[in-house]
């Protein structure tokens, strides 16, 4: 019984410490001292925003010094980085990394104060009086580069027109075509401010089709098409922010590709069978039109959702993908 009470007051101490360490870890947020004409401004209210929307204020005390309040840091990640802005008519924010829409002054009006991270400890000053115009700071680079790939699938559209050339060619006859096949790409995009820039190539796998007819002396002729496509696109568009991390891109250009063709026949007649086969390749280029959403999972990383229509001589294909980019250089994301 006695080990059994030793044991119960360990546990209990245990997650007495645990507690406690959390709590250590997750700290009081830094004080924040306003200054302004010199003095302590004791009357200085700093307004919240954080990327899910605006969380409150807080106040400055006879001090001049101002806390973040216990549940907005529970609420948020501890690295959360904040900036203090000042509004022309004298209203402070202090706004996390991305949400600067939720200012309702004007960009160019705004000064920024300073700046802190919310698992700061100390004191940071913000001297109202001080602060640079927004207008005067550096400016994202309006250029920025992303490489990625992805998998998805190409649909074959006009295999009805092929498939009726055959049956007009040897009536009677039989015609059966394999329409999607299993495809994977892999890019470049270069965006210019809203323009965008991208070069993807792509290959897909095996295409089949196969037709048979009757033979006027008795037997059939078999024929066994097998296509492997590959080919690249270069595109240009425009992006469409649809919100902070999402943007819709319409594009169009022009397409390569290259058919591999594999034909086989084989003829039976009674006991006798003969087979031919031929190998030869096709080459085209035309326009390409599409479209792809994408969203960004952090400040590197974005998912796209991509189609694209390409013509190809007497057939087209329609093609989807879903695939990840990665940014190398240019503004982070959201």
């Amino acid at each position: 019984m006695a080990r059994s009470r030793k044991l119960s007051c360990l546990t209990a101490m245990a997650a007495f410490l645990a507690c406690a360490a959390l709590a250590v870890a997750q700290g009081a947020g830094p004080t924040l001292h306003f200054t302004k004409h010199g003095n302590a401004d004791v009357n200085a209210q700093l307004n919240l925003v954080f990327k899910t929307g605006p969380k409150g204020t807080t106040t400055t005390g006879g001090d001049g010094n101002a806390t973040i309040p216990g549940n907005i840091l529970s609420a948020n990640k501890p690295h959360t980085h904040m900036n203090v802005y000042q509004c022309p008519d004298g209203t402070l924010y202090a706004v996390e990394d991305g949400a600067e829409g939720g200012i309702p002054c004007p960009e160019k009006k705004r000064r920024k104060l300073g700046g802190f991270y919310l698992d700061d400890s100390g004191t940071i000053e913000i001297n109202e009086d001080a602060g640079t115009p927004v207008a005067n700071l550096p400016q994202n680079p309006i250029v920025s580069m992303q490489v990625g790939g992805g998998v998805g699938f190409k649909n074959f559209g006009g295999t009805s027109g092929e498939r009726a050339a055959f049956l007009r060619t040897f009536p009677g006859g039989t015609f059966n075509t394999q329409a999607n096949s299993f495809a994977g790409d892999v890019g470049t995009s270069l965006n210019v401010g809203p323009v965008v820039f991208d070069f993807n190539a792509w290959q897909a796998s095996e295409n089949a089709s196969n037709g048979s007819f009757p033979l006027q002396g008795g037997g059939t002729d078999t024929v066994e098409f097998a296509r492997q496509l590959q080919g690249i696109t270069v595109t240009g568009g425009g992006k469409i922010p649809l919100g902070p991390k999402a943007s819709f891109i319409v594009r169009g250009g022009g397409n390569f590709w290259h058919v591999n063709i594999d034909t086989k026949e084989t003829e039976t007649n009674g006991t006798t069978t003969s087979t031919v086969t031929n190998t030869r390749s096709v080459e085209g280029r035309g326009w390409t039109v599409g479209g792809a959403l994408q969203v960004d999972m952090s400040r590197r990383w974005s998912v796209v959702v991509r189609y694209d229509y390409i013509p190809m001589s007497t057939m087209h294909l329609n093609e989807g993908s879903v695939g990840m980019m990665f940014r190398l250089f240019g503004p982070p994301g959201k």
